[in-house]
């Protein structure tokens, strides 16, 4: 029997957007067609026009004129010949380029239960396209803002994660972000980027972006819709614990009410 966990499930979820990047080995041949087939096989969940060179709605971290006073987050540019297939608000959608699938949705997040569905359908309705397919790298993606009420950025009482320090020197943060990539322990195929940052409020307070990639390279075997959901369902708890150890009781108090669900352990 496999083990049980807890997943909590927040009244006010703090996340941005959810991600789900799929990228296939040898995409030679189909992917011109590919986004019409698509369409037409999922046009329920996407049913507006499919659109071409639109910016990636993924929200990255970057460095503004404004440095020096104050650190920002501004949306990435697109790719060029990249289609999107999406509903008609652009809450969810799907991402076609060459080789790759990304299957996203925005604020507010239908809950998991809801985003693997899409998932799933996305990667059937791939397989009943394409025939066969062989996954070599997924990604499960949150980007998660948190405003707090302090009008300073008391990191220490809402984050166990924290900016760079200088110890001896007693300073106040008004703006950073801080990335790093890590190797699960004792796997290499396995990795996390993680980017937070300060970003700015909605209203008063200060604001805060948590983003977690977990990332699953070099697979094979992953040929399948079980297979590939397997390896997803392993990231996504990998996510879920990287983000709870990241926050104190007081960040959470900031959710409101949190519904704790036990599920197999997806390790």
């Amino acid at each position: 029997m496999p083990d049980e966990v807890q997943r909590r499930v927040y009244e006010h979820d703090p996340i941005q957007e959810a991600l789900c990047e799929l990228r296939f080995r040898a995409p030679t041949t189909g992917w011109a067609i590919l986004p019409g087939q698509l369409f037409n096989q999922l046009s329920d969940l996407y049913p507006s026009d499919p659109t071409t060179d639109l910016p990636f709605g993924g929200v990255t971290p970057q460095l503004t004129p404004q440095a020096l006073a104050s650190v920002q987050v501004q949306m990435s540019p697109g790719l060029p010949g990249r289609v999107r297939l999406h509903d008609p608000d652009a809450a969810r959608g799907l991402f076609v380029t060459p080789g790759v699938l990304t299957v996203f949705v925005q604020r507010p997040y239908p809950k998991w239960e809801s985003f693997s569905e899409h998932i799933i359908r996305t990667l059937s309705a791939m397989q009943e396209t394409a025939g066969a397919f062989d996954i070599e790298r997924i990604g499960m993606r949150y980007v998660n803002k948190i405003e707090v009420p302090d009008q300073t950025l008391q990191i220490e009482r809402y984050f166990h994660v924290a900016p760079l320090s200088f110890p001896g020197v007693h300073m106040t943060a008004s703006g950073f972000i801080g990335r790093s990539e890590q190797f699960v322990e004792g796997r290499r195929d396995r990795s996390v980027i993680a980017t937070f940052a300060s970003t700015q409020p909605t209203s008063g307070g200060a604001a805060f972006i948590l983003d977690l990639d977990a990332i699953a390279q070099g697979l094979s075997g992953v040929t399948t819709v079980p297979s590939a959901f397997e390896v997803i369902k392993e990231l996504r708890a990998l996510e879920k614990r990287l983000f709870e150890a990241s926050i104190t009781d007081e960040a959470r108090a900031l959710f409101g009410r949190c519904e704790i669900i036990e599920e197999p352990d997806a390790n």
